[in-house]
């Protein structure tokens, strides 16, 4: 036969000390509140999508599990539609993110409608965007979502094109200079 649990009506009290105590059917009971520590879980930012250039990115992998974006450079201006999976701040969590440039550090942003952030105009370079979701206490000590970005360069802006085009000028000023003493 299974014992049932239950506490008297009135039978509770509270010492000097903040303890509580219960009376019940199998003695008294005492609970410590300052003892109970109010932890929150961390809340998860994700990926929902992502658009460039006004249109929203076609790939084989879920966006939420994307790292790296490789990107030409015409293709600068990004938006990320976000989400947030918290279960206990009733949707009172926000988000902030960072976007990191080489040598470049950004401070956090607020990310105040965190449905939906956007750079536009970015430079091609490596770029490092961090997010990261509050909990229901307003604090952010959730995992960190981050992908990285790259931004080709255009070809003439390149090493390789620059040398092939010294390598062609070289030799066209060569060519000139050989002309010019062949026909004297």
């Amino acid at each position: 036969m299974r014992k049932q649990n239950f506490a008297w009506e009135h039978a509770h009290v509270k010492d000097a000390f903040g303890d509580l105590y219960f009376g019940s059917v199998d003695g008294l009971y005492r609970i410590s509140p300052d003892k109970f520590v109010d932890k929150y879980p961390p809340s998860t930012v994700y990926f929902r999508s992502i658009g460039v250039n006004q249109k929203p990115l076609s790939t084989t992998v879920s966006i939420d599990y994307m790292q790296d974006l490789s990107l030409n450079y015409n293709e600068n201006n990004i938006s990320i539609e976000t989400c947030i999976i918290d279960y206990y701040s009733e949707g009172g969590s926000r988000a902030r993110y960072k976007l990191e440039m080489e040598g470049h550090n950004k401070d956090w942003q607020d990310a105040r409608n965190h449905a939906a952030i956007s750079f536009d105009g970015l430079q091609p370079g490596h770029y490092k965007l961090t997010m990261q979701a509050s909990n229901a206490v307003g604090e952010f000590n959730g995992p960190e979502k981050i992908l990285s970005i790259y931004i080709r360069p255009p070809f003439w802006v390149t090493w390789w094109f620059r040398g092939i085009a010294v390598v062609c000028l070289a030799a066209l000023f060569y060519g000139l200079i050989r002309w010019r003493l062949y026909e004297k």
